[in-house]
């Protein structure tokens, strides 16, 4: 990926199957009967980890290029990066 687009989305990435799995992943907790709190905090940041990770590979660990692939500042994303214990340099896979 050398430019700020990402490919497009095959049928098995669509956002409905994200959407499933996720129904599929939360109804659990849910369902238990027992007291959820900070479900959001807690999804943002399951989904965060990987997707920040998988960026930051596709950039070179370029944190620039892969705050504008997500639509971030540069700033909010190193921030993040921080608040998820994430660096950049370890998500560079090495050729």
């Amino acid at each position: 990926m050398s430019d700020n687009s990402l490919p497009e989305m095959r049928p098995d990435t669509r956002p409905d199957a994200l959407a499933a799995f996720l129904i599929r992943y939360l109804t659990p907790f849910l369902d238990d009967g027992a007291p959820v709190q900070n479900l959001h905090a807690r999804v943002i940041a399951e989904v965060e980890r990987p997707l920040f990770r998988l960026v930051l590979q596709a950039t070179d660990g370029n944190q620039i290029r892969a705050a504008a692939i997500l639509g971030l500042n540069r700033n909010t994303l190193r921030k993040r990066l921080r608040d998820l214990e994430i660096e950049p340099a370890r998500c560079v896979v090495r050729r």
